[in-house]
C-alpha cells in the first residue's frame, strides 16, 4: 500500500517513533484516544442511517474507537485497516471489540472482498448495509482513490460516507496528508456518496 506518510507513520517500530507517528500519537503529547470527535462522527452517522444493528463496515478504523462507539450506538460494525500497528493496539486497548478489528488493505481488491467475510456476511455477492472510510482517503494518493472507490462500493448496498481532513488555508499543512477543500473532495466522491469533514463535525 503507497501511501503520502512513510511506513513509519503507520507502523513505528518504538515509542520515539510512536511518538510522531500520524494520528497515533497527537502532537501535543496526549496520546491517541477516545477524542470527543469520534462521538461527534457516531451522532452524525445515526442521522445519515438510524441504528437498526445493521453490518457497518469502518475502513481506516486506526485503533477502533469509532468501531467501539458505533457497536454501543447500536451498529454491528467492524473496522478494517492496513496496519498491523493499529489493529494490534486496537485489540489491546479496546478487548471488547478485538473480534472486530481485522488487518485488511482497502486497495487490495481480495482484502475488501474478505472483509464481509470477517463480518460473517456470506453469500453470492456479500454487502455490508453501511460502510464508512475515516480518514482513509486523505492518506492516500489521487490515484489510490480511484482505485479503492469501487472496491469498496461494491461491498456495500447503500451509499457510502467518507470522514475526511480538509484543507483549511488558516493551519499550516501536514505532507503527509492529501488536503483538499471540501469542494474538491465532494467532486471526487459525490455523487453517490456523501462526505462528512471531520473538522466541522458534520456532512457537508
Amino acid at each position: 500500500m503507497s501511501l503520502l506518510a512513510t511506513q513509519q507513520d503507520f507502523e513505528p517500530a518504538n515509542a520515539t517513533q510512536g511518538a510522531s507517528a500520524l494520528y497515533y500519537q497527537p502532537v501535543d503529547g496526549s496520546g491517541y484516544q477516545q477524542f470527543p470527535f469520534f462521538q461527534t462522527r457516531v451522532t452524525s452517522l445515526r442521522g445519515f442511517a438510524a441504528p437498526n444493528n445493521q453490518k457497518l463496515a469502518v475502513w481506516g478504523c486506526g485503533w477502533g474507537y469509532l468501531v467501539s462507539l458505533c457497536v454501543t450506538a447500536g451498529y454491528d460494525a467492524y473496522g478494517f485497516d492496513a496496519s498491523a500497528y493499529a489493529i494490534t493496539k486496537g485489540k489491546q486497548q479496546l478487548p471488547t471489540v478485538a473480534s472486530r478489528l481485522f488487518q485488511r488493505d482497502a486497495l487490495v481488491s481480495a482484502d475488501v472482498t474478505a472483509s464481509a467475510s470477517d463480518a460473517g456476511i456470506h453469500g453470492g455477492n456479500p454487502r455490508f448495509a453501511l460502510l464508512v472510510t475515516e480518514d482513509l482517503l486523505t492518506c492516500m494518493s489521487d490515484a489510490e482513490v480511484q482505485t479503492t472507490l469501487p472496491l469498496l462500493r461494491a461491498r456495500c448496498t447503500s451509499n457510502l460516507l467518507h470522514i475526511v481532513t480538509a484543507l483549511d488555508p488558516t493551519v499550516p499543512t501536514d505532507p503527509r496528508i492529501n488536503w483538499k477543500t471540501d469542494a474538491a473532495w465532494k467532486a471526487i466522491v459525490s455523487p453517490p456518496d456523501q462526505l462528512y469533514d471531520s473538522v466541522l463535525g458534520a456532512v457537508v
